[in-house]
């Protein structure tokens, strides 16, 4: 293997993209690989067989907007794919690789599937097609015999290889010119021709019969739903990035304008009623009749293997990332062709001619699985020019509403053609989902989805922050940046921590190193540090842990309360949370200043003065209590309570993620103050929502005695209240006294938090 040869290999198992090289004479071009099966598969045995029934039902001017909406979902589907294939490194599958690289495997598979089913279906529907030309020429034939001989044709040819189907190719592209120039110049033999056709039909005729506007659009929409034919050739492509765009966009354009053109034929060759009722009138009204009898076989015929040549691809790159059972088998190849996978949709197809005796049964399906394919390809598309992430960089740009467009015109187009077969294929892509998600389909290479709901969410958040609604009351949540000096701290804290914000909230760790240190030390810190991250995830807590050196603590903290005063980052943290031995009251002081100015939350940590290991912190707690402060003489409710909303957030989160009881305690001076404020705790515990176990205690006497009298271990929360002046004394003698851990919670002033809503 040369170096050239292992890059390639090395970059294709990195990114599930191929790299192929011009000068490989087995690949092929724009014209033979994409354009060229295209155009054969979409003029098919519809403008042969059935347009003249389509304008006959609905007039010249209904069958142009019948074709004009067909072909404006698949025009939209192949612009949204030309641009996703302009952006992206393009690998076996086709369309397949586009899902995949942009949504993952396991959206790529659910749809990968359904594409190759619905191309292994349209080589039966072609078959049958065949097989009704063929007894319009021989009607003693027998039906079945025709099919199997039709069959055994194209699994021969098939087998032959890709370029064996593409030299055929060749042949019946000249066939179908001459067929479709026949039937153009078929006036010019006859001199037949309408002069007062139907512009509009009132379907009021085909109302009689069944049918209306969508029930004539859901005949005609599978004869253009084979747009993806040449995508899925991407593996055998020279240039699949340039060809798949150009192709594609060139068949379509060609096909359409074909249809319009034989639209404008059979409506000036033949009445309203001659049009429903002869199918062969494009035969009976050519310039040459046995050459467009020729053309109709031949169309069918090549159409067949062309989808008969794209279906094993799609299959055999299902295989290669173990989508699908026995991928082992389909994922080889046998001098670039995948003969097993062949194999099987051979036998496929087999099955279906020998179950299904007519074309009308599995039209829906196939129809509906394009239709899904349609959809999920715009939608991605949407996704991605949605998001303007910089890794969205297409060649080929579009406007944002033609993959929008896109995607309703196929929901819309899915229910009208058949309600219960769109519902059917709908829950079997959503059973395939959930199937590869229980299966663990792995991505191996970044894709959108990897990031997906995180841009969405960042993306809401700016609009959110432009109308002023991110700081909302109803979504507030705890996310907290912790500060500590040792990382060995976070082991005892992370009980509390977790109580604090589980289960929406989350955890900055910042461990800062005041002094230099040793290269083991500082090692040692990141080997606690990862053991606790773990920790935290295992508790369902959404958390990061780094390292910084720092001077001080405090000084840091003050830094950081400046940057978040600025509110430049988005999901920023809303609380701050220091051990109160780790400050000075000079740095105390200047935190609180810094964080009434940033509008941020603070909660200082007391811990309790224990000997030995227990020193750390209380794993367990006998109870927590939350000091309410006395608002003598005026106990009144509001939706914004002053120093009472934060504390009390707080202490329910507590409450429930521990399951500790509550008590709202609260120390009066007079016997009137203690009957009002029994009475306010009462109801702002209703009124709160607390929940169970809560209890309100009421004492008339002083707070540094109340506090003395309460059991050893628990955890307290005092509300630090409205002034800037703090006092580390203080808490540290609140602290002894109740020989417990202590919480001193500040909240953020701009009213962020409330306990009532």
């Amino acid at each position: 293997m040369d170096i050239h040869t292992g890059f390639r290999e090395k970059f294709r198992k990195q990114t599930g993209g191929e790299i192929n090289t011009m000068e490989d004479k087995r690949l092929f071009s724009t014209y033979q690989g994409v354009f060229r099966p295209t155009i054969l598969t979409l003029l098919g045995i519809i403008p042969y067989l059935r347009e003249g029934w389509v304008v006959g039902h609905a007039g010249l001017f209904g069958a142009i907007s019948i074709i004009i909406f067909a072909f404006a979902i698949t025009g939209s589907t192949a612009l949204s794919m030309s641009s996703i294939v302009t952006n992206s490194r393009i690998g076996a599958g086709g369309v397949f690789s586009l899902v995949s690289h942009s949504l993952g495997l396991q959206i790529g598979g659910s749809m990968g599937v359904p594409l190759y089913l619905a191309q292994g279906l349209a080589t039966a529907l072609f078959l049958f097609g065949f097989s009704e030309g063929w007894l319009y020429i021989f009607p003693e034939h027998e039906k079945l015999l025709v099919l199997l001989i039709a069959f055994a044709g194209t699994a021969a040819i098939s087998l032959l290889g890709t370029r064996f189907i593409f030299r055929v190719q060749v042949v019946v592209m000249f066939v179908v010119i001459a067929a479709l120039l026949s039937i153009l110049l078929g006036p010019f033999r006859l001199g037949i021709i309408e002069e007062n056709p139907i512009l509009w039909q009132d379907f009021s005729n085909s109302a009689s019969s069944g049918l209306g506007y969508w029930a004539i659009f859901a005949v005609f929409f599978p004869g253009v739903s084979g747009i993806l034919v040449g995508s899925s050739m991407s593996a055998n492509l020279k240039n699949p990035r340039v060809s798949i765009p150009r192709g594609t966009l060139a068949a379509w354009a060609t096909a359409c304008v074909v249809y319009i053109l034989f639209a404008c034929w059979y409506a000036f060759m033949g009445s309203s009623q001659e049009l429903q009722t002869n199918f062969t009138l494009s035969v009976d009204r050519a310039l040459f009749p046995e050459l467009v009898l020729l053309g109709i076989l031949a169309a069918c015929f090549i159409a067949a293997l062309s989808s008969l040549a794209a279906a094993p691809r799609v299959l055999q790159a299902l295989g290669s990332y173990n989508i699908v059972p026995f991928s082992n088998f389909f994922c080889k190849l046998n001098r670039g062709e995948p003969r097993n996978a062949t194999l099987f949709t051979l036998l496929l197809t087999l099955f279906i001619l020998l179950i299904f005796g007519d074309v009308n049964a599995i039209a829906p399906f196939v129809t509906q699985f394009f239709i899904i394919i349609y959809f999920i390809i715009n939608t991605v598309l949407a996704i991605e020019q949605q998001l303007n992430l910089v890794s969205f960089r297409p060649e080929l740009r579009i406007p944002k509403f033609v993959p929008i467009v896109g995607s309703l015109l196929s929901l819309f187009a899915m229910f009208v053609i058949s309600a219960i077969a769109g519902f059917l294929s709908l829950t079997f892509v959503i059973m395939l989902y959930s199937y590869l998600g229980l299966k663990k389909v792995s991505t191996p290479w970044e894709t959108v989805q990897s990031g997906l709901f995180v841009s969405i969410a960042e993306n809401f958040a700016r609009r959110a922050e432009r109308s002023g609604g991110i700081q909302n009351k109803r979504i507030w949540k705890p996310d907290l940046l912790v500060l500590l000096l040792e990382a060995k701290s976070v082991q005892g804290l992370s009980n509390l921590l977790s109580g604090l914000v589980k289960p929406q909230g989350s955890l900055c760790l910042m461990v800062l190193n005041e002094d230099r240190q040793s290269h083991e030390k500082e090692e040692k810190d990141k080997t606690v540090s990862r053991g606790m991250l773990r920790r935290f995830r295992r508790r369902g807590v959404p958390v990061l842990i780094s390292q910084s050196p720092a001077k001080n603590l405090g000084e840091y903290a003050c830094l950081v309360l400046s940057f978040l005063e600025s509110r430049l980052a988005l999901f920023s943290p809303n609380g701050l949370f220091i051990c109160l031995e780790d400050i000075s009251q000079h740095w105390l002081q200047r935190i609180t200043k810094a964080s009434l100015e940033a509008k941020i939350s603070l909660i200082f940590l007391a811990k309790p003065k224990l000997k030995g290991r227990r020193q750390l912190l209380l794993k367990k707690y006998t109870g927590l209590i939350l000091w309410i402060r006395d608002q003598s003489p005026s106990w009144e409710f509001s939706l914004q309570l002053s120093n009472v909303d934060f504390s009390a957030l707080l202490a329910y989160k507590l409450k429930e993620n521990l399951q500790l009881p509550l008590t709202l305690a609260c120390v009066v001076q007079s016997d009137l103050a203690a009957q009002q404020a029994k009475q306010y705790l009462h109801e702002f515990m209703l009124i709160a929502r607390l929940g169970k176990h809560v209890s309100v205690q009421v004492e008339k006497t002083s707070l540094t005695k109340h506090i003395a009298e309460q059991k050893s271990g628990a955890l307290h929360i005092f509300g630090l209240g409205s002034s800037v002046t703090v006092s580390k004394k203080t808490m540290q003698n609140f602290n002894t006294l109740s020989q417990g851990t202590c919480l001193f919670v500040h909240d953020s002033g701009a009213g962020h938090e409330s306990i009532l809503v």
